[in-house]
């Protein structure tokens, strides 16, 4: 009977081992920063910060957050509800700042949806990502006329 319970012992221990490791192991997302730069016009949120990756864990926990906007000199954090990929045009050159995207939430086309008067927005894997399924009554890329 020792025995049995031992065996029992040692198979749940490799049980948990191997659960514990299995849900650890998660694929890499590389991020890079960009200096000099900064997404304009999509700020939701600006706080105090110590650091850049201090103001990358506010984003982290801002469901809204998909890019952070850090200025060096005066430790200002800037969270974002876009990012430079889904605006390129707006991801422009600004002294001091250090741009990141969040590794943890992807952004998407239909995230803020562009679609209007009731229009479902569905992704699509080209340029621009999205595409508007229009009420009857309206029509347009997004939706926006009659």
């Amino acid at each position: 009977m020792g025995d049995g319970l031992a065996t029992s012992s040692a198979t749940l221990l490799i049980v948990l081992i191997l659960g514990t490791t299995a849900t650890i192991e998660q694929p890499c997302r590389t991020i890079k920063s960009i200096s000099n730069r900064a997404l304009a016009g999509h700020v939701i949120g600006v706080s105090a910060s110590s650091s850049v990756e201090k103001c990358h864990v506010k984003c982290e926990r801002e469901p809204d957050c998909y890019s952070i906007n850090y200025m060096l000199s005066s430790k200002t954090c800037e969270l974002n509800k876009g990012t430079r990929l889904s605006h390129p045009n707006q991801f422009l050159p600004r002294e001091n700042a250090v741009y990141l995207d969040n590794l943890h939430r992807r952004y998407h086309a239909c995230v803020h949806p562009p679609c209007q008067n009731g229009g479902t927005c569905i992704i699509l894997p080209r340029s621009p990502g999205y595409k508007c399924n229009c009420h009857p009554k309206y029509s347009g890329d997004d939706c926006q006329g009659m």
